[in-house]
């Protein structure tokens, strides 16, 4: 099986063009020293990204260097899921990735206290939070339909 085009192109780029490579990561050490987030926060967002934009090669990357600035293994699989709306099964497929990441770097202790819930109790939150919007939202039209 051959590899993403995307890590054949990173490996030419190594290869063939050693200065492009070193100023693109030039680059990107000067776009994570003018952001305006925390370093976890910069990791678990390039979690999200990745994980929507099916880059799963190179999410452990990132999810590894959010886990050592602290992020819990439920952050990183917030972080993924974050994109669930827009990309589907594209971020589901990237979140065992992520998740063996996490566990295979180790876990922050305390993080056990962080650890996902039962499925009951997440899918009884989330049918909560929709009838909660439901109800929202429908008061919402009647007083636009009033007014």
């Amino acid at each position: 099986m051959s590899r993403p085009m995307h890590t054949r192109t990173r490996h030419a780029l190594l290869d063939e063009a050693l200065g492009h490579a070193e100023a693109w990561l030039v680059a990107g050490r000067g776009l994570d020293s003018a952001t305006a987030l925390d370093e976890k926060t910069l990791h678990l967002a390039t979690t999200a990204v990745l994980a929507a934009m099916r880059l799963v090669e190179t999410l452990p990357l990132h999810v590894q260097l959010a886990r050592e600035a602290g992020a819990s293994r439920i952050e990183v699989a917030s972080a993924v899921l974050v994109g669930l709306p827009a990309g589907g099964s594209a971020v589901l497929e990237a979140l065992p990735v992520a998740l063996q990441a996490y566990d295979a770097a180790g876990r922050i202790p305390g993080d056990e206290a962080q650890a996902v819930r039962p499925a009951r109790h997440s899918a009884h939150r989330l049918r909560n939070a929709h009838s909660k919007r439901s109800a929202s939202i429908g008061s919402r039209r009647a007083a636009f339909r009033a007014g």
